[in-house]
């Protein structure tokens, strides 16, 4: 009973989810036959924790389906076409250049206009006519460097240092001699003048 009176309040909420989804996503009509769906590859009900990714947006997607079916229960209908709605998702994401979603959640529309998040199928029906909401994050797997880790950009090292060149000695070079200091309290000699000898200046004599 409780199930009943809260699927007729979801029910009439379907019409405020049109202007919320009807732009967003593609809707399709009710099947007239039941196929099985299975929940797809690729798409992850929280965030994957060891694979890298980008994300590239959110992405929804609504399915209308027959409710009338007697062969199956309420609750195998709504499961089953939510993972039909998933899998547009999907495609959505590949749309967008994505390859998988995440974060998939179904979405129930209320009457008064408020509206439920839940991480389990969750679908309206209004008697007839059965759908399910369905929203994600489309994003893009990144690439790995080495062993599934990434690997920071190299710091190219410092130049090394060039040498200064040796200086080249002069040719024919020798070491100028240095001057030898007295030992300490000895007066220091001074050098002898040497005497200049004058001599006197050539004469030329003219033979006659």
């Amino acid at each position: 009973m409780r199930s009943r009176l809260k699927n007729q309040i979801r029910a009439g909420a379907k019409v405020l989810a049109l202007f919320s989804f009807g732009l967003a996503s593609c809707s399709s009509v009710p099947e007239a036959k039941f196929t099985k769906y299975e929940f797809p590859k690729g798409a992850f009900l929280g965030a994957p924790q060891k694979r890298p990714y980008e994300k590239l947006g959110q992405v929804r997607g609504k399915v209308n389906y027959n409710s009338l079916d007697a062969k199956h229960e309420e609750a195998a209908l709504c499961r089953n076409y939510y993972n039909k709605a998933v899998s547009d998702l999907i495609k959505k994401a590949k749309e967008q250049g994505g390859n998988a979603v995440i974060d998939v959640k179904s979405v129930v529309f209320l009457l008064d206009g408020q509206h439920e998040i839940h991480s389990d199928p969750q679908c309206s029906d209004d008697g007839a006519e059965g759908q399910i909401l369905v929203q994600g994050i489309a994003i893009k797997w990144i690439k790995p460097k080495r062993n599934g880790m990434f690997i920071p950009p190299l710091i190219p090292d410092a130049p090394e240092a060039t040498p200064e060149p040796s200086p080249v000695p002069a040719p024919n070079s020798q070491p100028l001699p240095q001057a030898s200091l007295p030992p300490p309290g000895q007066p220091v000699a001074e050098p002898s003048a040497k005497p200049v000898e004058i001599t006197a200046p050539y004469t030329t004599r003219i033979k006659r």
